[in-house]
């Protein structure tokens, strides 16, 4: 059997300056933090390793239904814990918080010398505000980005229009400003139909959704 260990890897780097200090980086962690892992684990999965967008880290501090939902996880939260989304990618480079490229090699070969081997995602639907992934790569934009629980929309209204609605409007606006040859596909949900009146349902079939989702 093969064991990965999946790590929230700017969180974990904080953590171990809390432990060793302020210079602690990618290319420096302590033996023993290293050893630790090695123990029990085959592979490690350096999870929001990339330059993250800063932008995207002020609107969670100034968007109340984003504040509700740190607030329900976390009732002692203080404004430096929030360190923005791991998947709010501003560019497939090594994020300068936690070090650099020769910092994150130098990890790798001593993982792989006791025998534990590296991973790193890239998952291009995965860009922040400031990303130039999409007007880079502006030949197909797929967007599933919404509300992602049903009960969730009727806490947070106000958030789920921004996300469902809104944002698709500003998705268009671009496109057409910027890569009006770009091909747009927007992921939708059998819920839009709500209160079905047949099965199955086609794209004659009446929208009559029962929630704001």
């Amino acid at each position: 059997m093969v064991l990965l260990y999946e790590i929230n890897t700017r969180v974990w780097i904080f953590e171990l300056r809390e432990k060793y200090g302020s210079s602690i980086n990618l290319g420096n962690i302590p033996e023993i933090e290293l050893d630790e892992i090695s123990k029990y684990f085959d592979w490690i999965w350096f999870m929001g390793i990339w330059d993250h967008s800063k932008i995207d880290e002020k609107f969670i501090e100034e968007h109340p239904g984003l504040i509700n939902e740190v607030e329900g996880a976390l009732d002692d939260w203080q404004i430096q814990d929030i360190i923005g989304s791991p998947y709010s990618i501003k560019n497939y480079t090594i994020n300068s918080i936690i070090g650099d490229l020769s910092d994150f090699r130098n990890l790798r070969e001593r993982l792989n010398k006791k025998g534990v081997k590296v991973m790193v995602d890239f998952v291009p639907n995965h860009f922040g505000i400031e990303s130039r992934l999409p007007l880079d790569e502006p030949d197909y934009f797929i967007n599933f980005a919404a509300q992602s629980f049903v009960a969730g929309s009727w806490d947070y209204p106000i958030q789920t229009w921004d996300t469902d609605a809104d944002a698709v409007l500003h998705i268009l606006e671009s496109i057409r400003r910027f890569a009006p040859n770009c091909r747009f596909y927007n992921a939708g949900s059998s819920e839009e139909f709500g209160d079905v009146i047949c099965s199955p349902q086609d794209e004659n079939h009446p929208l009559r959704p029962q929630s704001p989702y």
